[in-house]
């Protein structure tokens, strides 16, 4: 007995074990977990992203939603969300439960993975969670409003923003979700929010459904939504009579642009319709084409593509979102000049990049898509380029801690500059 035991605590830790202490060190302790991860005999990128693609392990208890709001409040409060730019933080280290959601009704068997709607705001202020269960049981269902404990903006907000995609990577940790199948909806400012988080973070979601939502973005954003399913839902009432308008809009814009046709409105607040909709859609985490503009700076990643460095910002000017009456509720200050990319992946081990006003953009490689042991190549404009991936653990590693998204991971990346 004394010998197994001796040899037991010579054995290296597992593998599993390191990876996930690794991902969630604080930044302090990243370089020395991930020495020791490296360490171990069995790490390659491989190995490692073998695990990360399994997504943190659910526990073996039943989710409940949160018992005390009003604390749940607080501790959002005081947590420390960045002011300026957006980041995913692991909540794991935090109090159990953050937020305010209904499980599915197979949650406590955890046989299946289940689609989430994560409510911003007001949409579904007409039903009841009976009227949830009785609808979709088998729904994840989280009102992000009720327990949100920071304002949120018009236009979401960075920490609002930050808070919000927190959760969406947290709720793997406690129940079986379905990353690919996560919607969000909102209604009047939450409906902002949710449009703005589509255009923004297209890459996070199955589909928006925005209700009587206005956040103005111009003609040429609309590829932003090229992959992101939008049902666009608009009312009659007479004090969103601008959002209702502009929904609308957005919809015919949406269809113009965009051979899919995703986007489409309704002449109902929330539509029963919506449901049956959200059934048959599917996030594509790593499609073979990406569209992207950027105007707002502190938004320059989609899918697996970044925008590092534009040519020319053009100087800045505001987008100004009114409330009833014509009060300016908000202003957002964006570049005057666009900067775009449009990424092919091609059959051949390659990629097809066309960018405007761009300096410098970084492709980010999974090995769902490409053979990473050949030459990459690359059409950059008139040029061709012969790229030799280098996947590592660390890239794998700082990518993941960066989505925080078991479906989307990098062990290499490019940086061009056209």
């Amino acid at each position: 007995m004394t010998l197994l035991l001796f040899l037991a605590l010579l054995a290296p830790p597992e593998l599993d074990d390191l990876v996930w202490k690794a991902v969630d060190a604080p930044p302090a302790q990243v370089p020395a977990a991930t020495k020791a991860l490296r360490g171990h005999p069995a790490a390659t990128w491989q190995s490692v992203q073998k695990i990360l693609a399994q997504g943190p392990s659910a526990p073996g208890r039943a989710f409940q939603a949160a018992q005390n709001l009003a604390q749940c409040r607080s501790v959002f409060r005081l947590a420390k969300w960045e002011r300026g730019d957006v980041k995913i933080h692991n909540l794991g280290a935090h109090p159990e439960y953050w937020y305010a959601l209904r499980p599915p009704t197979d949650a406590r068997r955890g046989s299946t993975r289940a689609p989430v709607l994560i409510d911003l705001g007001a949409a579904l202020h007409r039903t009841t969670p009976a009227h949830w269960a009785a609808v979709a049981p088998n729904w994840t269902m989280i009102q992000a409003a009720e327990a949100e404990g920071i304002p949120m903006s018009m236009t979401a907000g960075p920490g609002f923003q930050s808070l919000l995609l927190s959760i969406v990577a947290d709720l793997e940790r406690r129940c079986r979700i379905d990353r690919d199948r996560v919607f969000l909806t909102g209604y009047s400012r939450a409906g902002n929010a949710t449009w703005y988080f589509g255009l923004h973070w297209p890459d996070r979601w199955a589909g928006i459904v925005p209700v009587s939502g206005y956040y103005p973005f111009e003609r040429v954003l609309a590829p932003n939504l090229a992959t992101v399913p939008v049902f666009a839902v608009h009312g009659a009432d007479r004090m969103h009579r601008a959002a209702n308008t502009w929904t609308r809009k957005a919809a015919r814009l949406i269809k113009a642009e965009l051979l899919s046709s995703p986007g489409r409105g309704v002449d109902d607040p929330y539509p029963e319709k919506s449901w049956a909709w959200m059934e048959e859609k599917r996030r594509d985490p790593l499609p073979k084409r990406v569209r992207y503009a950027m105007f707002d700076p502190r938004h320059r990643e989609a899918y697996w593509m970044r925008i590092e460095k534009v040519r020319k910002t053009g100087g800045r000017r505001a987008i100004t979102i009114l409330a009833t009456g014509g009060v300016v509720q908000e202003r957002v200050f964006v570049n005057r000049r666009v900067a775009s990319v449009d990424a092919r992946i091609t059959d051949d081990n390659g990629i097809t990049v066309t960018t405007q006003n761009i300096a410098v953009v970084k492709l980010y490689l999974s090995s769902a898509r490409f053979d990473l042991k050949k030459p990459i190549r690359i059409r950059l404009g008139a040029r061709s380029i012969v790229h030799t991936p280098k996947p590592s653990i660390a890239t794998l590693l700082r990518h993941y801690r960066h989505h925080r998204d078991h479906r989307r991971l990098f062990p290499a990346e490019i940086t061009l500059e056209p």
